[in-house]
């Protein structure tokens, strides 16, 4: 007798895991608050187990009888709308109402959403990119509110297939303000340039960069230095002459491989001259070309 009730709680319990391993993968809708059963487990009265005529050759011709006895759930699987998604905050909280674009690797424009209350973003189910293109999430500061950056660029989305969901980036607007020297200085070399970090980001890395007014030609910039507050210029860059108006700002560094401007342009003058490098631009975000002033005046 307790050999055959071994084997029909082995068989239900089988049963149950089977049903738990198919279920386990399938998703509800977001809007639904209530679980769905997934298994009804039946359990005999009492009175049966004590019926020998109720568990006959169970290879057979089993003939047991179970009444209801309770309900399995499993708790319900939030299903994510299908697109590129990302957060956006400033300070390190959330901000709705921002304008974020997403771009192909042309800069051709493929949509344009504003985050939520949560600071979320989300473009929903934009087509896959043609062979060989990718996409980028971009943020751009039309308004000129000195309180956040210039710009944002996204890593690049090199994988996305229509109908999947795929991240786009998180990131933060606040601005990068400059410090010293002031705007409209005449410095000699060496000058340090000091600027004032992000606190909510400091896994941020800063670039010094030096570029033409007017023009909006960059001219000059350091490697990645890490979370910083200064950046010393020893010499004159190439290009970079005494006497002559420039501008110079802060890029960032994302850890995961973004990378935005600060909206601070102080100009400067070198009084001394001197012979250097331009540094590395090969970095360069690229959001106009290479020129900064392209990207301001947009």
């Amino acid at each position: 007798m307790k050999a055959q009730l071994f084997i029909v709680f082995v068989f239900v319990a089988v049963v149950t895991l089977l049903l738990i391993l198919a279920t386990a993968g399938q998703e509800v809708d977001a809007k639904t608050d209530v679980q769905s059963p997934l298994l009804v487990i039946l359990i005999d009265h009492k009175e049966s187990w004590q019926n020998p005529s109720h568990l006959t050759d169970l290879g057979h011709t089993s003939s047991i009888t179970f009444t209801p006895a309770f309900t399995v759930y499993l708790p319900s699987v939030l299903k994510m709308t299908p697109g590129i998604y990302g957060k956006v905050t400033y300070q390190g909280l959330p901000i709705s109402g921002v304008s974020v674009q997403l771009l192909d690797n042309l800069y051709t424009k493929v949509s344009t959403v504003t985050t939520q209350s949560d600071g979320s973003y989300l473009f929903a189910s934009v087509p896959s990119p043609p062979i060989g293109q990718s996409y980028w999430v971009r943020y751009f500061n039309s308004s000129g509110d000195k309180n956040y950056l210039l710009s944002w660029k996204s890593f690049n989305i090199t994988i996305y297939i229509t109908g999947n969901r795929v991240a786009g980036g998180d990131f933060d607007i606040a601005n990068i303000l400059p410090v010293s020297p002031a705007s409209g200085a005449t410095v000699a070399l060496p000058c340090t340039f000091q600027w004032t970090p992000r606190i909510v980001t400091p896994t941020d890395s800063y670039s010094f960069i030096l570029f033409d007014p007017n023009s909006g030609d960059l001219l000059f910039s350091s490697p990645a230095l890490g979370y910083v507050s200064t950046y010393t210029l020893n010499s004159l860059p190439t290009s970079v002459n005494s006497g002559v108006e420039y501008s110079w700002s802060i890029k960032v560094y994302g850890s995961d491989g973004g990378l935005g401007q600060s909206l601070s342009w102080p100009y400067v003058t070198f009084s001394g001259n001197g012979a250097g490098s331009n540094g590395d631009l090969k970095e360069y975000d690229k959001l106009c070309d290479g020129k900064i002033g392209c990207v301001r005046k947009e």
